[in-house]
């Protein structure tokens, strides 16, 4: 008898764009398992045995040991194979052949090993945590495309955008990350807007228009951290689910944080109890006036599109 297709909600978008808050909040409804950035199970896990969300090395970790035995009957999967076929073939170098369609024939026989090695872990952590929804934030349009087309899997889109100043303002500061015990890496201005603009860029030309036939809806961080109930109760609708924003958080902002078996993210994932949802607007204030004017310079094509304004506010040229 056929299997019916495994749900699952990827989160597109670039990084640091707020899609672990997003997963935190999203992971708490019934129904939904929040795995983090599951394409980074490969390097992160299974190859240098960073620490699960829940605080285990990922090796150790009895959900990723069940996962991985039930998705492959007991048979090791190379990751390095996995990491390979990614770094070839997930690129964003490869978006121009999706435009043809021995473009994109190429790229889903390139492929084909890697879309079916990630539906089959995708089943077993359903299967595992006993849910109906797998919430991936890998973000990742390329492998999100790749995913979009197999009968196995039920994708929906959610496509997260922040403002792109204060992602290139976040990948310039200093940060741990408890899971590797070291700094975040640190990112340039220009790749990181670059970047902004090619990967939102490509996940609005890909899914945005019904003709996709993907269930696609874009939110932006500054709504979240604004009115969490509301932007929570958008998708909770667009999810066929009855709105539960207030279940979620409350009034004032608060919600609860609990272990969750994430792969890699924001260290936020490894908080735990009661945590407040404020916007991070550090980089008003502090982030270089003339950086400021060199990401909305190349990134100004999309900054009307998501509402976010040409000239952002915060300090003066003159300081």
């Amino acid at each position: 008898m056929d299997r019916a297709p495994t749900n699952v909600i990827y989160l597109v978008g670039t990084a640091r764009c707020g899609s672990t808050l997003v997963g935190s909040l999203l992971g708490s409804m019934p129904g939904v398992i929040h795995v983090g950035e599951l394409w980074r199970i490969w390097e992160e896990g299974l190859v240098h045995n960073f620490r699960c969300g829940c605080g285990a090395p990922l090796r150790e970790c009895d959900f990723w040991s069940a996962v991985l035995d039930r998705a492959f009957d007991g048979v090791p999967v190379d990751p390095h194979r996995m990491i390979a076929l990614a770094d070839r073939w997930a690129r964003l170098r490869h978006a121009v052949r999706l435009a043809t369609e021995r473009g994109r024939d190429r790229v889903r026989s390139a492929m084909g090993e890697y879309a079916d090695v990630m539906a089959r872990m995708y089943r077993a952590i359903a299967e595992v945590a006993s849910v109906n929804t797998v919430l991936d934030t890998s973000k990742t349009p390329m492998v999100a495309w790749l995913l979009a087309g197999r009968p196995d899997i039920d994708l929906k889109i959610l496509h997260v955008t922040r403002d792109p100043r204060a992602v290139a303002y976040s990948w310039q500061r200093k940060k741990n990350d408890p899971a590797k015990g070291q700094d975040m890496y640190e990112g340039g201005t220009a790749i990181v807007s670059l970047r902004w603009l090619a990967w939102n860029g490509l996940a609005a030309a890909l899914w945005e228009r019904p003709r996709a036939g993907v269930p696609y809806l874009q939110v932006r961080y500054e709504d979240l951290t604004a009115s969490p109930q509301a932007v929570l109760d958008r998708i909770c609708t667009w999810l066929g689910e009855p709105p539960r924003g207030d279940l979620l958080v409350d009034a004032d902002g608060y919600y609860t944080s609990a272990p969750a078996h994430t792969v890699a993210g924001n260290p936020i994932r490894f908080d735990r109890g009661t945590q407040r949802i404020a916007a991070d607007v550090a980089w008003h204030d502090e982030a270089s006036p003339w950086e400021n004017l060199l990401v909305a310079g190349l990134t100004w094509p999309l900054l009307g599109k998501y509402r976010y304004p040409l000239l952002a506010t915060g300090r003066s040229l003159e300081k």
